[in-house]
């Protein structure tokens, strides 16, 4: 009977699901960079624009925001690099991620900013810790 079958969960290869985390974290990357660039420039355009309509120069205290902008970018960033890392790291030393392989695969991809991913990929250690 088609209730009593058993359903075997397939568990994805390691090498597969290292690619789709880091193509995810690129995307993530992505868009926050996005999001910045248009938050800095609405800011940097919009407060100039507002203080010289309404004469109030206060507005432009404003672009005092500026650096807590890409401050906090570079904080969110970070984070999500470091989420990447622990991840393809946990792939590694439980799974048996063959760290070289990742990278040669990921480099054949052209569709991905070589430069991203050239400094990402040089934060993994090729073989696990010894213990």
């Amino acid at each position: 009977m088609i209730g009593n079958e058993r359903t075997k969960t397939v568990e994805r290869p390691a090498l597969l699901e290292a690619i789709d985390t880091t193509l995810r974290t690129i995307e993530s990357r992505t868009r926050l960079y996005r999001n910045l660039v248009v938050l800095v420039s609405l800011t940097a355009l919009g407060l100039p624009m507002m203080a010289l309509l309404l004469h109030q120069w206060t507005f432009l205290i404003g672009l005092l925001a500026l650096p807590a902008y890409v401050g906090a970018f570079l904080v969110l960033d970070g984070r999500v690099v470091r989420a990447w890392r622990d991840e393809i790291c946990r792939l590694r030393n439980q799974r048996e991620l063959n760290v070289a392989q990742l990278k040669e695969t990921l480099t054949a991809f052209r569709y991905i900013p070589a430069a991203t991913l050239r400094e990402m990929l040089a934060m993994l250690s090729p073989e696990k810790p010894r213990t």
